[in-house]
């Protein structure tokens, strides 16, 4: 059941890569980034609290 799981997130960052041109976990270090930098408290400071990565 593992393989056919980690088969299916291997085709899909095989498919992330042909379409967005680079590795999909580069690109969702930076939409985490950019979420992060876009993000505030009510008190008006960054949240900090927001994850760096993705897991598929």
């Amino acid at each position: 059941m593992a393989l056919r799981g980690e088969a299916q997130r291997e085709t899909l960052h095989a498919r992330l890569r042909e379409v967005l041109g680079e590795p999909p976990e580069l690109c969702f270090y930076r939409l985490s980034e950019r979420c992060r930098a876009d993000s505030w408290d009510l008190n008006g400071e960054p949240l900090a609290m927001l994850p760096r990565t993705v897991i598929l």
